[in-house]
């Protein structure tokens, strides 16, 4: 999933199958031929939830394609009611990674005095923000994060939150 921007669909040639539509906001170039879905307009109000199971996620994409992810905004992820994902439900978004290395890139040796200390080849989860199931398709779900204390990336883990 990527979305690119919001398109007015405007109906197609019955006898070609080639669509005609306007673009009314672009957050990436579009292309002819890229395929369209039907997107949510309006989100309701929903009381936040516990799942049954618990549902573990990829955040595959945000709303406008933002590199900045937080609070506030909508993002999407790889699961959806096939999956036992439901309008309500709680998740953590979940971050793996040491977030200075990731931010500052690869430096050099400091020599002799400094050696360069090894990195860990498996880090630990950290939550990075909470959010709720707004919108449920079949295989995909949007997610409105409520709080977030760091960044939330396209990659990082969502996890329902169940009872247990």
């Amino acid at each position: 999933i990527r979305v690119l921007g919001t398109v007015r669909y405007e109906g197609d040639d019955p006898e070609t199958g080639v669509g005609k539509g306007t673009i009314v906001e672009a957050y990436e170039p579009i292309e002819r031929g890229y395929r369209l879905a039907l997107g949510a307009t309006a989100f309701e109000i929903v009381e936040p939830r516990l799942a049954d199971v618990e549902v573990e996620a990829k955040i595959v994409s945000s709303l406008m394609g933002r590199s900045v992810i937080g609070a506030e905004q909508l993002v999407f992820i790889d699961k959806g009611a096939e999956d036992g994902v439901q309008k309500g439900h709680e998740y953590l978004i979940l971050h793996a990674g040491d977030r200075y290395r990731e931010q500052i890139g690869v430096r050099r040796d400091m020599g002799d005095a400094v050696p360069r200390a090894p990195q860990p080849s498996d880090y630990p989860y950290e939550v990075s923000a909470e959010a709720i199931v707004v919108d449920v398709r079949e295989k995909t779900a949007t997610l409105a994060i409520m709080h977030s204390s760091f960044d939330v990336r396209i990659g990082d883990v969502a996890r329902s939150r169940t009872a247990r």
